[in-house]
């Protein structure tokens, strides 16, 4: 089925430039406010009074607490520079609030919502602690990241296009080791009001958190990935461009959600989402069909609207794989898994 882009209005490209210009200020306030959860006070002990740093443990909820160590001139100025932080934080967040809500208020009238409400939070705090964002280790790989190059590039795409049975992907970079602690300390961020959170671990590389609501967060790195195409036999000339792929830089942009908030994405380059998408899809029909429709509608993106067009040697691959799949040409319809 062909994919149809929809170009931004220009009432939804010039609301998409007060959102930008609005977030330079917002985000940072929320990205203080990430600093300044919890509190400081001075707890008496054996005779002398020490500051202590609160704040609640993002895997458990609990209040947890360390001394910072005894009164002094030093510890004085750390404290009077965590309140003033904190007033001028909470002064900031609520001049801005008229602003941020007649924002999201537009956004809505205009269509522009597009993330899952649900998911807006766990997004901003994975942005927030420096998880999800330029020099981060995460990137999104999942249908957000489709939202994230709709809002850079001022195109959209269907709606159908967008609905996904998964939660987020979020790939893991290089150089950054992804174990059972690094994928709950990420789902606490993600999922911080869902006590009850599972962990599978579905391969070298890949983790899939679940909510009891049935939410999931997969994370995925490049051993996953290679451990994909190694099942598909690609050519030589085929893995080289997924290699290409696998090592350009993620892209950033502020989006909206189905709510009306405001959230900043970092997302692989979409050049690297159209080669992957299809090959880490579900080996489920109707999941492969609408993984290929993702591939497809970035790929349009990229042909029509981005800076950066494929390589020779990425078309070559999206060839290929198109071939793998397309039951006219000897395939089966799904790639091999």
């Amino acid at each position: 089925m062909a994919i149809n882009l929809i170009l931004m209005s220009r009432e939804q490209r010039l609301h998409m430039e007060v959102v930008n210009a609005l977030w330079t200020r917002y985000g940072q306030l929320l990205r203080q406010r990430d600093q300044i959860v919890g509190g400081m006070q001075w707890k008496p002990a054996a005779g002398y009074e020490y500051l202590t740093r609160y704040r609640p443990d993002p895997e458990t909820g609990k209040k947890t607490a360390r001394s910072l160590g005894r009164r002094s001139a030093e510890t004085e100025q750390m404290y009077a520079d965590f309140m003033r932080l904190r007033s001028e934080v909470q002064a900031g967040l609520a001049a801005l609030a008229p602003e941020v809500e007649d924002a999201g208020r537009v956004a809505k009238a205009l269509r522009l919502g597009r993330i899952p409400a649900r998911q807006v939070e766990g997004l901003r705090n994975l942005w927030a602690r420096g998880l999800l964002c330029r020099d981060g280790p995460l990137s999104l790989l999942g249908a957000n990241a489709l939202i994230a190059y709709e809002a850079k590039s001022r195109i959209m795409v269907p709606p159908r296009v967008l609905r996904d049975d998964m939660g987020p992907v979020l790939y893991v970079r290089d150089g950054v080791h992804i174990d059972i602690g690094f994928a709950l300390s990420v789902g606490s961020l993600f999922m911080p009001k869902h006590a009850d959170v599972g962990l599978d671990e579905l391969g070298p590389g890949h983790f899939r958190l679940q909510c009891e609501d049935g939410s999931t967060l997969d994370l995925i790195n490049r051993t996953a990935v290679e451990a994909r195409l190694e099942a598909q036999d690609l050519p030589r000339g085929v893995r080289r461009a997924f290699e290409e792929a696998l090592e350009l830089q993620p892209v950033e942009a502020v989006a909206i959600g189905r709510d009306g908030s405001l959230v900043a994405l970092q997302a692989v380059d979409p050049r690297t989402f159209s080669l992957l998408t299809p090959v880490l899809s579900d080996d489920r029909e109707d999941a492969h069909a609408a993984a290929w429709d993702r591939a497809e509608a970035t790929s349009e993106i990229i042909h029509e609207h981005w800076e950066d067009g494929f390589t020779h040697s990425m078309k070559l691959a999206m060839e290929h794989l198109r071939e793998l799949a397309a039951p006219d040409g000897g395939g089966s319809g799904r790639l091999r898994y």
